[in-house]
């Protein structure tokens, strides 16, 4: 007879992730009420925080960013020690969805889960497809934006305006 396997259990200890993009935000306490958020999530849910890594005025559309790469660094320096990521919102962890899906598998793939204070994302169907409609709606979002700068820039350069720095 098969042994039965003990269902490996979620260690009770978290990294904090933060992110702002541009200098207004860093300048509007933006970064200090989502750690306060996060941490005070993490405090309700029993969650011990390791260590908190931020992106300063850093773009979500790719994971290219110093401070979550350290981030994805040190869960594999702690592989088995670390059971959650904790973003304030998921727009803060991605706004591509190739790479929220990418990095959240990763992740899950060793058994950390990336949880949001501002969405109820969990390993649930219903918490699997608000995961992927905030992914969606994050990548819009970014998409949109881009579109509506781009076309800001090419009308300022029609009118003889020059719309880069």
């Amino acid at each position: 007879m098969a042994k039965k396997r003990k269902p490996q259990q979620t260690p009770n200890v978290g990294l904090i992730y933060l992110r702002v993009s541009t200098k207004e935000q860093m300048e509007n306490l933006s970064m200090e009420v989502q750690e306060a958020r996060c941490t005070e999530w993490c405090r309700n849910k029993g969650i011990t925080v390791d260590a908190v890594f931020h992106d300063d005025g850093k773009s979500a559309r790719t994971t290219q960013r110093p401070e979550f790469q350290k981030m994805l660094a040190h869960v594999a320096s702690r592989m088995g020690r670390i059971g959650y990521v904790v973003v304030h919102d998921l727009s803060r962890f991605a706004r591509n969805m190739e790479d929220q899906i990418e990095v959240m598998s990763g992740l899950r793939s060793v058994g950390v889960l990336v949880r949001s204070v501002m969405e109820d994302v969990d390993e649930t169907a219903a918490g699997k497809m608000v995961t992927n409609m905030h992914g969606l709606m994050n990548q819009f979002f970014s998409d949109r934006n881009a579109e509506r700068t781009r076309v800001g820039m090419e009308n300022s350069a029609r009118i003889g305006r020059f719309p880069f720095k």
